[in-house]
């Protein structure tokens, strides 16, 4: 009753999602490929003992190589190789059991140079060829704008860093593209005035925070711009991505009053 020798996984269009094989102990070993719903390659991978042992390959669905890198026990090690996707080099980074220890230099579509010796802008893909995200970097940290995109090449966050820690506007959006919360970090830290948005694009109301914690929260409105929070009593509430109610929250004289519904936020998702 083990899985063992060939193995193949079908995409209800008939085509193959997955080909490699088991062990006799129902482990992946030899090559394992994967595809794209296409009929395109999306990874290869090269497995021993139920684990990724020596060079994983992933692929944009236009079929040019996304990414490259040795691993060792499921583990990244040494060079991992970026791509643009149109087959260009977009740079390198060295990774030590696991663990990105330094960048290489990342160059642009055209082979300009980006980033060097830890300091300048790089640029990583989703599988589409769509941009995923692009960051700044100064001596290895993250330093000035990080941006994030949805695979529809929608904007996701917007997030200011200084010397690796979030510094500055830090925006998010629903997954329409419009904006859900701003706020504003001082060294990692939450200060100042915090707005919440509807799926609709209206205010639902701010909140004041002061290093890192909730003051209080201010005017809250409901999505005709009716008031719903006022004077520190009343309903508190936020969204996720996908434009549904994450945290509903009752306050009567600025303390919780009740909490009636909670989810992770998107900050805690960053």
């Amino acid at each position: 009753n083990k899985m063992t020798g060939a193995y193949e996984d079908y995409y209800r269009n008939g085509k193959v999602k997955s080909r490699g094989a088991y062990d006799d102990a129902t482990r992946q070993t030899g090559t394992w490929t994967y595809y794209y719903e296409t009929g395109i390659k999306a990874e290869e991978r090269p497995m021993e003992k139920g684990k990724i042992n020596g060079v994983r390959t992933n692929y944009f669905e236009n079929g040019k190589i996304k990414d490259r890198c040795g691993l060792v026990d499921g583990k990244p090690v040494g060079i991992m190789e970026y791509f643009h996707p149109n087959g260009a080099p977009a740079g390198t980074e060295k990774y030590r059991n696991g663990t990105l220890s330094e960048f290489g230099n990342q160059t642009d579509e055209n082979g300009n140079l980006t980033m060097q010796n830890g300091t300048g802008s790089l640029v990583r893909y989703h599988n589409n060829g769509r941009i995923q995200y692009t960051a700044s970097y100064v001596n290895a940290k993250l330093d000035g704008r990080y941006t994030v995109y949805a695979s529809n090449g929608k904007l996701k966050s917007e997030i200011n860093y200084l010397s690796g820690q979030f510094h500055g506007a830090h925006r998010l959006f629903f997954t329409s593209g419009t904006l859900m919360e701003q706020s504003i970090y001082s060294y990692g830290k939450l200060q100042g005035r915090g707005d919440f948005y509807h799926p609709n694009g209206k205010l639902i109301g701010s909140v004041t925070y002061a290093n890192g914690e909730l003051v209080r929260p201010e005017e809250f409105f409901d999505e005709n711009g009716q008031p719903i929070l006022r004077n520190g009593s009343g309903l508190f509430l936020s969204y996720n991505e996908q434009g549904k109610i994450a945290t509903r929250i009752t306050y009567l004289d600025y303390c919780r009053n009740c909490l009636l519904y909670t989810s992770p936020s998107p900050r805690d998702r960053q």
